[in-house]
């Protein structure tokens, strides 16, 4: 078909034929001169133009074009009866038929589109434009001109189908979609469309959601405000934002919309896609509770450095005034001196100790001993509503722990017991001791089997199930309301007793309370008591020269003093460029180097680097009052150790004589 005859041109052309075939010398019926002229101004034309008498309903003039378009010649035109209709398809013949009559009839002008059926039965889609006009006789007669729009068809219906592929998989995109998908009316806010992700989600049916607003999934005190920005939208318009949503049980969770304007089934809508971010927010808290640890712990760190230096200066100098006085009195307040020094050294680690980053300082103890320690504390921290009961076994036998960390994994069983029974309760506190088999340490501790130390604590609270149990110990995981708990002690507690080598196990059912036992492997021995009154520091079996390095003026001078006074040839240096100017200047042997990890400029570690550069086989001793995390960030090499501050005379000592007995590195 020729691309130009679309339905306008065909209209032309009726006009045209009409016009001529409407001549004087066309009053009769008989088809004159006029129409010979008619024909063959249609010669080549890829259309059919024809005309039949209304009243004898038979087609009595047709265009060559008939040929090209339907494929039947025009003698078939011209003899077949009722406006050849019997050359129109089956199923659309009687539509064809009843409305050439209309148009005889009432003389109006349609166009009619619909399918020829050609000699081979292939069907032709066409649109006939046909008019009604009346002769100077009265007699009416039907013009039309039919054009084949079989391409334009074909293009249509495979726009169709692409059209409907397109809807089916946007049907699948919605549907399969695994966040909540809606589509509501901005007049009615009535839900038009929800998918499978809105139902499981929300907990409605989707017949029931086409039933509700948005309103009803909204908590009240934010339905004025869902209201407001519904009646601020603008055609076209994206928005986004965080909302609270509710479901059909009542829970109320946070959501991220995005939403669009569209028409839907003629109605002014948008579409809305709900994100949960519940848990993303909660990670969120998780994150910042993390950052303010660890800030906390970068504090406790720089803190402790400054105090346990402090610290360090004068329990040094209280030891020295032990050595050399004489009245009982000024010793005695010598000695107050030191027990005051070693206090704030403790606050200065229970404080590492909250933040996790603690120099770990284990020692053998008796865990009952530590217990009795602390009962009267413990019996100000639970309150009057509790009742506290202890069973201390005696002779447990000595665990190797630091006493601190054992202290803080106590407490945070004890806080824990207290928080699980806010309407008052029993709390038992017992130890004993437990030899594990092999069966038994597999299957539930993952211990070696052997003797180990068991302090339980139970208490008659609220009790766990077993989802809450399975995840007590991971950290930020807390059943107390939000701001109540950070989700840290029990992650604590665990952290300290795997890293003293035992295990912990929890019993727990709803209602019937909390049983924790905590399995720390026996050392054998029972634990002395420190003995703090002690002589000085003996001379050591070996002396060398010491390359003495500090940055705090008090702590330099009062280690040097020690130093000296233990029979050590000492040379002190301020930083690290001193110490390499002194070395470098020194003509004598320089056994080891006693040197802070961590000062301004160069470090320690980077120091006895560029020491051994110029003295190969220095050893090295390395000391200081930052946070075991500060500690860990400087690998130590071969040979080399390290003194946690604050230490007193013997500690420094034995650290010496052990460094200057190893071999030489290299």
């Amino acid at each position: 078909m020729c691309p130009a005859w679309q339905p306008r041109r065909a209209s032309e052309v009726l006009g045209i034929a009409c016009r001529v075939m409407g001549r004087d010398e066309m009053a009769d019926s008989r088809m004159g001169e006029p129409v010979v002229d008619l024909a063959g101004m249609l010669v080549g034309v890829d259309a059919i133009v024809w005309g039949a008498d209304a009243g004898q309903r038979r087609v009595d003039f047709v265009s060559e074009g008939c040929r090209a378009v339907s494929g039947h010649d025009p003698e078939t035109w011209l003899s077949a009866p009722d406006f050849a209709v019997d050359l129109v398809q089956g199923a659309d013949r009687e539509r064809v038929a009843a409305a050439l009559d209309r148009i005889a009839e009432t003389g109006d002008r349609e166009e009619l589109e619909y399918r020829l059926e050609t000699p081979t039965g292939r069907a032709v889609w066409v649109v006939n434009v046909v008019h009604a006009v009346s002769g100077r006789d009265g007699r009416r007669r039907l013009h039309g001109v039919i054009v084949d729009i079989t391409r334009r068809k074909e293009a249509e219906r495979a726009l169709l189908e692409q059209l409907s592929r397109s809807e089916q998989e946007y049907r699948t995109l919605f549907e399969l979609h695994p966040n909540p998908v809606w589509v509501y009316d901005l007049e009615t806010l009535r839900f038009l469309a929800v998918n499978e992700a809105a139902e499981r989600q929300y907990g409605y049916s989707r017949q029931e959601l086409a039933s509700m607003t948005i309103a009803d999934i909204r908590p009240q005190e934010e339905v004025a405000a869902m209201l407001a920005a519904v009646g601020n939208v603008a055609e076209g318009a994206m928005r986004s934002g965080p909302w609270h949503h509710r479901t059909r049980d009542g829970t109320v969770f946070e959501v991220e919309i995005s939403s669009h304007t569209i028409t839907f089934g003629g109605r002014r809508g948008e579409v809305v896609m709900a994100v949960d971010v519940s848990e993303r927010r909660a990670l969120e808290h998780q994150l910042l509770q993390a950052q303010k640890m660890e800030a906390v712990g970068q504090l406790a760190g720089g803190v402790a450095h400054d105090f346990n230096n402090l610290a360090l200066v004068i329990s040094g100098h209280a030891e020295l005034l032990l050595e050399r006085l004489d009245d009982a009195r000024a010793r005695e307040s010598a000695r107050e001196i030191r027990r005051a020094a070693d206090q704030a050294s403790e606050l200065t680690r229970q404080l590492l100790a909250f933040s996790r980053r603690q120099v770990l300082r284990p020692v053998e103890l008796d865990v009952s001993d530590v217990l009795a320690d602390l009962v009267p504390m413990l019996g100000r921290l639970i309150g009057d509503d509790i009742e506290l009961s202890t069973r201390l076994a005696a002779g447990t036998g000595a665990v190797q722990a630091d006493p601190a960390q054992l202290r803080q994994v106590v407490m945070n069983l004890v806080l824990n017991a207290r928080d699980a029974m806010p309407r008052g309760g029993r709390l038992s506190i017992e130890t004993s001791v437990r030899d594990l088999d092999e069966h038994f340490t597999e299957a539930k501790l993952e211990l070696a089997p052997g003797g180990y130390v068991v302090l339980a604590v139970s208490d008659t609270g609220e009790g766990m199930d077993e989802a809450t149990r399975e995840r007590i110990f991971e950290p930020f995981f807390t059943t107390k309301e939000p701001g109540k708990g950070t989700g840290l002690g029990l992650a604590t507690v665990y952290g300290v007793v795997k890293q003293t080598g035992g295990s912990i196990w929890v019993y727990s059912e709803p209602g019937r309370g909390t049983t924790f036992k905590v399995y720390l492997p026996r050392h054998g021995a029972s634990a002395a008591a420190a003995q703090r009154d002690r002589p000085g520091a003996t001379v050591p079996a070996a002396t060398g020269t010491l390359l003495l390095v500090e940055d705090h003026e008090q702590v330099r001078t009062l280690v040097h003093m020690v130093l000296e006074k233990l029979g050590h040839t000492v040379v002190a240096a301020a930083s690290g460029g001193e110490a390499l100017a002194a070395a470098a200047a020194r003509e004598g042997p320089i056994d080891m180097v006693v040197t802070d990890l961590v000062m301004p400029g160069m470090d320690g570690k980077e120091l006895v680097e560029r020491l051994r550069e110029l003295r190969p086989g220095i050893r090295a001793l390395f000391t200081s009052g930052y946070a075991q995390g500060v500690v860990e960030g400087h690998e130590l090499g071969e040979g080399d150790a390290f003194l946690p501050k604050p230490y007193d005379q013997a500690e420094l000592a034995a650290a010496v004589e052990a460094v200057l007995a190893a071999p030489a590195p290299g």
